[in-house]
């Protein structure tokens, strides 16, 4: 997941604007396994999708409480 992108890309649309240099901030966490997942858990999917990038960006900003 991308920490910065919003400080390094202008708005305007897709293909449409320009950025700046400058270092982009990734965070690559480890993969969460579907082996066994059908279109049934998607929804389960989706939640520990979510729940990892907002601790992630907890960790990063801080949580607004």
């Amino acid at each position: 997941m991308n920490i910065n992108n919003w400080e390094l890309l202008q708005n305007g649309g897709f293909f449409k604007s320009n950025g700046r240099p400058g270092i982009a901030r990734v965070i690559v966490g480890a993969p969460i396994s579907t082996k066994g997942m059908t279109e049934e858990n998607l929804v389960d999917l989706r939640t520990q999708v979510h729940e990892f990038i907002k601790t992630e960006l907890d960790k990063y900003y801080g949580t607004k409480d």
